[in-house]
């Protein structure tokens, strides 16, 4: 028989947020596939969401690196792309990158 000490997560009070969205809000995600499944429930319902402009990223300096990229809007030259059995690839991209697939 359970006791009522016997809660096996931590409860924590959340208060609402000052910051909240709507469908004239634009949103970002970037991360996992976590990122990947709530922007496009978001897609679903119309909001202006861009998902992974780089592809699926997994470590907070991935993340960073491809804030500082957005924020500091640079530009991509040759010389980020290395050509590799008769493909250009880069390694700020994720391997399935094509630039019409991400329109953010």
């Amino acid at each position: 028989m359970k006791k009522k000490n016997d809660i096996f997560r931590t409860e924590v009070e959340v208060e609402p947020s000052k910051y909240m969205i709507n469908h004239k809000t634009p949103v970002m995600f970037l991360g996992s596939c976590f990122a990947d499944n709530i922007g496009a429930m978001l897609v679903e319902k119309k909001f202006p969401v861009c998902i992974n402009p780089f592809g699926v990223i997994y470590n907070p300096m991935s993340v960073k690196q491809s804030l500082d990229i957005l924020i500091n809007k640079k530009k991509f030259q040759k010389q980020d792309l290395y050509k590799y059995n008769n493909q250009w690839i880069s390694f700020y991209h994720l391997s399935g990158f094509f630039p019409f697939v991400h329109p953010c």
